[in-house]
C-alpha cells in the first residue's frame, strides 16, 4: 500500500495493555514487547500495576525510560453509580487523588478515567446523574490536578455519548480535564468515530485506536472490532485527522479482536430510552457506514466470554498477530 504524501513522521504510536490481556504477562514482559516493536508509549491499566507505592512506580518509570517508552496510567471508574466502581476506595474523590499521585510518579501528563460501561447503559443507568456526578467529582480535585500538571482524560466507555463527554470537560474545567478518545467504543453507541474525533479533537489528550466493521442488522447494525485496515470506519482518514488535530496525543492501539459481532439496536425505541440526545449528524454518518458495510470475512477465532482452555493458546497467538498486523499497517501507511 502506498504511503501518504507527504509522509507523516510525528505519530506517537503506543499500546494499551488491555490488548495483551490474554498473554498473562507482567509489566516487565510488556515493556520488553513494546520495545521489540519500537513503540513510543504504553497506557498501563490499573490492574497491571503491582502497587501504587511511589517507589515501585518510580522504578517502573525509570525502567520504561531506559527503553525510551513513556507510561501513562489507565485508571478506572470515577462513579459510584457504575458496576465498575472499586468499592475499596472511600469515594471517587479519593480515587482521583490516587490516580493523580500515580500519574505524577510515572511522569505522565495525562491519566485515563471513565464513568461506567455499556453494561450500565443496558441496565438503564441515569445518564444525567452519571454526568452530573462526574462533573462534581472532577471539580473536587481541580487544585490538586493543576498542581500535579496531570490532565484527567475521560473516556467514552460505552455508557455515554461523546457530547456528554464534552459537557463534562467544559463544565468541570478543560484546563485539567481532557478526552480519551476510543474509536471502538463510539461504534457500539451508533456514533461515527470520525465524527467524534472531529467534534472533540480539541479536548483529546490520549486515545484508544482500533478498527471496526459495521454492517446492517435487522435491529439496526452489527459491529465487530478488527485489526487496523480491515474495517470500514475509514481508519486511514481518521489517523490522518488525528495527527492534524491532536498531534501531541498518544495513538494507543487497543486491539480487541476475537469477539463476535455486537448488535447495536438503534432502530428499536428501547435503545434510546436511556439517552435520546445524540446529534443527528453523527447518527447519519454512522448510518452511511452501516449501509456500505459488510461482515468481517477474514478467518477469526471468536468467543463471547473468557476463552475455553482448548482455545486459549490459539487466542493468545491471534491477539499477538492482530496487534502486530495493526502496527505494521500503521508503519506501511504512516512513518513513525
Amino acid at each position: 500500500m502506498d504511503k501518504l504524501t507527504p509522509p507523516i513522521t510525528q505519530l506517537k504510536l503506543g499500546l494499551d495493555t488491555f490488548s495483551l490481556r490474554n498473554q498473562e504477562w507482567n509489566l516487565s514482559q510488556i515493556l520488553e514487547y513494546a520495545h521489540r516493536n519500537k513503540l513510543h508509549a504504553l497506557q498501563v491499566g490499573a490492574h497491571d500495576l503491582e502497587s501504587l507505592d511511589i517507589h515501585y512506580l518510580t522504578k517502573l518509570k525509570d525502567a520504561a525510560a531506559r527503553l525510551n517508552i513513556t507510561i501513562e496510567p489507565g485508571m478506572g471508574s470515577i462513579s459510584t453509580l457504575s458496576s465498575r466502581w472499586d468499592t475499596t476506595y472511600r469515594s471517587p474523590h479519593d480515587y482521583l487523588l490516587a490516580a493523580l499521585a500515580t500519574s505524577k510518579a510515572l511522569g505522565a501528563e495525562t491519566c485515563r478515567v471513565f464513568l461506567g460501561n455499556a453494561t450500565d447503559r443496558k441496565k438503564g443507568i441515569n445518564v444525567n446523574q452519571l454526568v452530573e456526578g462526574a462533573i462534581n467529582t472532577l471539580r473536587s480535585v481541580r487544585n490538586q490536578a493543576l498542581d500535579s500538571g496531570v490532565k484527567l482524560a475521560v473516556e467514552n466507555h460505552g455508557e455515554i455519548h461523546s457530547h456528554h463527554v464534552k459537557t463534562i470537560i467544559e463544565e468541570a474545567g478543560r484546563e485539567f480535564v481532557g478526552f480519551c478518545f476510543d474509536a471502538g467504543n463510539a461504534t457500539v453507541l451508533a456514533e461515527d468515530p470520525l465524527y467524534v474525533l472531529e467534534s472533540l479533537s480539541a479536548y483529546i489528550t490520549t486515545a484508544h485506536i482500533r478498527d471496526s466493521v459495521v454492517f446492517a442488522h435487522p435491529r439496526g447494525a452489527a459491529v465487530q472490532w478488527v485489526p487496523l485496515g480491515e474495517g470500514n470506519i475509514d481508519i486511514r482518514n481518521l489517523t490522518t485527522r488525528f495527527l492534524q488535530t491532536c498531534p501531541t496525543a498518544h495513538y494507543h492501539l487497543e486491539i480487541i479482536t476475537g469477539r463476535p459481532p455486537q448488535v447495536v439496536p438503534y432502530l428499536e425505541p428501547q435503545f434510546w430510552t436511556v439517552d435520546s440526545t445524540m446529534p443527528v449528524g453523527c447518527l447519519a454518518m454512522f448510518e452511511r457506514r452501516v449501509r456500505a458495510g459488510y461482515p468481517n470475512l477474514n478467518a477469526t477465532l471468536t468467543t463471547s466470554g473468557p476463552p475455553p482452555d482448548c482455545f486459549r493458546s490459539a487466542m493468545k497467538h491471534q491477539d499477538l498477530q492482530d496487534i502486530e498486523r495493526s502496527i505494521e499497517w500503521v508503519r506501511q501507511n504512516f512513518e513513525t
